[in-house]
């Protein structure tokens, strides 16, 4: 059996991207939601948010983001493959991001950036 290790991960920009420094050099960073509705006991339609960090390394890509400002409210789509690091976290090693639609404040056209080099984690205390 063939084993395929793709994602796409999809939702709402928390916030417009921040730069953030470390030992291994600077990045933007961000966070992605999406609400899964659900019923509850009562049957009643409850949501549940969940938030997953977003780190974005490489600077060509950096400077793309900048350009097509993603803003705070743009969905955005990000497509990769899963990974582990030897601490045991997970992120997603990313092959594309696109900027699906613009919140009501921010209508520009659509963009697409390209790269693997973006990180998403779920963020546990969310």
């Amino acid at each position: 059996m063939k084993a395929v290790n793709e994602v796409t991960l999809s939702g709402n920009l928390v916030r417009d991207f921040k730069t953030c420094e470390s030992n291994f050099g600077s990045f933007l960073a961000n966070r992605i939601a999406y609400n899964k509705p659900y019923q509850d006991a009562q049957g009643n339609w409850q949501s549940h948010a969940h938030y997953f960090e977003v780190q974005i390394r490489a600077e060509n890509l950096q400077q793309i983001i900048r350009e097509q400002s993603m803003l705070k409210g743009d969905f955005v789509e990000i497509d990769g493959a899963l990974r582990s690091r030897e601490d045991g976290s997970v992120f997603i090693n990313v092959a594309r991001i696109a900027l699906v639609a613009r919140s009501k404040k921010n209508q520009e056209p659509t963009a697409e950036v390209n790269g693997d080099a973006v990180e998403a984690t779920p963020n546990a205390a969310a």
